[in-house]
């Protein structure tokens, strides 16, 4: 039995949770709400919830969920509860006790920096937690349909950058490729790269002209004070994708991006070679992947 054939003891599951970490990108949703639709269609499951804590979702992401609704009323327990693309439990918030309350737990994820808290892990160092489930799934014999294969293809673009930054390898292309015959590529693109909002626009001005560079400019930190994304009326929500921009920056090797969140500032990173963001990231209590990670940082 090969390490994803685990997933065949759902067979008798009634009740199913899957968890994605706060603040959800693309990837987290994505990988979930296919998920979702594999489990429905092998294992005939009716009852499944998806959870991951998050104060707003933008358009882009709300379009990845469709009409599904994300944080239901949470059973008393589930048979299974799996989590995706999340590394470490407190990721997932409160959602976290719901895996002390399931009958069996299983993780699915792609970072370097995973604990392996589930009762079964499914963990393999790739680009993206939606390349991971493909090659599940496909082990599975799972017939996706096209919005499954568009869905992979925005977890994978979002979760490299356009495939330019992380654990990327010819299987990484070869998948995207793969799904891309499948679906609108260039409509997923446009989704995800192409709705920066004017908000964001001038949060990135901003971080542009705050930013610091050392090691001959291979390294390149910018950020935005909590005072400064006041002013902006900036939410976490205007951040995404600010990382990738700067990452575009001729000649770095390490970028970075900080930017307050809640009561802490957080610190996301992007390298193209030379360091390991995922050792960064761990050695302050985050996590991710060599090419992409990050941690929190108290004020």
């Amino acid at each position: 039995m090969t390490n994803y054939d685990i997933l065949n003891e759902l067979t008798n599951a009634k009740t199913v949770a899957l968890l994605g970490h706060s603040s959800p990108d693309a990837d987290a949703l994505c990988s979930m709400m296919v998920f979702k639709n594999f489990l429905k269609d092998k294992f005939k499951i009716e009852t499944i919830h998806l959870f991951a804590e998050t104060n707003f979702l933008n358009y882009a992401y709300a379009q990845i969920l469709e009409d599904e609704q994300l944080n239901p009323p949470v059973l008393d327990k589930y048979d299974f509860v799996i989590t995706l693309d999340t590394s470490n439990p407190k990721l997932l918030g409160n959602k976290k006790d719901l895996l002390t309350k399931a009958n069996h737990t299983i993780l699915i994820d792609h970072h370097a920096t995973n604990l392996y808290y589930a009762e079964k892990n499914i963990v393999e160092i790739c680009s993206s937690t939606c390349e991971l489930v493909y090659k599940i799934l496909s082990h599975l014999n799972y017939n996706f349909t096209n919005e499954d294969y568009g869905k992979l293809y925005g977890g994978i673009l979002t979760d490299t950058g356009n495939l330019t930054v992380g654990a990327i390898t010819e299987d990484t292309f070869k998948i995207a490729g793969a799904c891309y015959s499948h679906c609108n590529g260039q409509e997923i693109y446009s989704l995800f790269f192409n709705n920066n909002s004017i908000k964001t626009q001038h949060i990135f001005a901003k971080a542009i002209e705050n930013s610091q560079t050392y090691n001959d400019d291979k390294i390149l930190i910018a950020y935005i004070t909590r005072d400064q994304a006041n002013e902006l009326n900036a939410t976490v929500d205007d951040y995404i994708g600010i990382v990738n921009r700067l990452a575009q920056t001729k000649g770095t090797e390490l970028v970075s991006f900080i930017y307050p969140k809640d009561d802490y500032y957080y610190v996301s990173l992007r390298v193209k070679k030379g360091y390991d963001a995922a050792t960064i990231a761990k050695r302050n209590g985050g996590g991710g992947h060599l090419g992409a990670a990050a941690f929190e940082s108290f004020d």
